[in-house]
């Protein structure tokens, strides 16, 4: 029970560790973690912030709700599919982009490369995609100003991930982070970053886990938690 309980706090804390946190949402562990033929279903919960204070714009922060759906291919392969809705607010800049939540979605593929037992190294992609708008009032103009972005994310990461006890998985390494978003005012950001990616991997019940994660480059943070369901 006393280890049950300070998995549960090590998530918590690797929750709340960032005071900044554009990526979507978590990886999850670099390998595969569904048997051939099994399913997942889960929920995943991303709050990033990236650094796009070129052309005069701040902080880019968003939020995201994304339900994930697993499937093994093979004993070492998995590929799962994201959807749900993520929002987007500028901060540090006369910009004032608030944009509500709005459509959101991703794909993504995880290999086994090396089984070591204990220590298991693989690989996650992870793309993703969303669309935001807003309309205000400019405070120096006064007039109504309408933006929209549409943005394009690819994280790779690779490394171990290594069992500390039963249904306790700790995983990280070097994370490739790729990001393109296009302003309606012609605005153009890209970004294509190396940092690195850390998470705690607990399963609390039989088949039913709880993820927490940091992601870290020099111009992103994301702090993300995710549950979900193998059958």
């Amino acid at each position: 029970m006393l280890k049950k309980n300070y998995v549960l706090l090590v998530i918590a804390a690797l929750v709340m560790a960032s005071t900044t946190a554009v990526a979507l949402g978590p990886l999850g562990a670099p390998n595969a973690q569904l048997r051939q033929g099994q399913y997942s279903v889960g929920v995943d919960y991303g709050y990033t912030e990236h650094d796009i204070g070129t052309g005069g714009r701040g902080t880019f922060r968003t939020n995201a709700f994304l339900a994930n759906l697993g499937y093994g291919v093979a004993d070492n392969v998995e590929i799962y599919g994201l959807i749900g809705m993520a929002d987007g607010t500028i901060f540090g800049a006369a910009d004032q982009f608030d944009a509500s939540y709005d459509f959101a979605y991703g794909l993504g593929t995880k290999i086994t490369l090396l089984d070591q037992g204990e220590i298991q190294w693989g690989m996650v992609t992870q793309m993703s995609w969303f669309d935001l708008d807003d309309s205000y009032i400019d405070r120096q103009t006064d007039n109504r100003v309408s933006e929209e972005v549409d943005g394009f994310e690819v994280k790779v990461g690779v490394g171990p991930t290594y069992t500390a006890m039963e249904g306790l998985h700790i995983y990280g390494g070097p994370m490739l982070h790729v990001l393109n978003q296009k302003w309606d005012d012609g605005f153009s950001y890209n970004d294509r970053e190396v940092g690195i990616f850390a998470g705690v991997d607990y399963e609390i019940m039989d088949n039913i886990s709880l993820l927490g994660e940091y992601q870290w480059t020099c111009d992103m943070e994301m702090v993300g938690v995710s549950v979900g369901f193998k059958f």
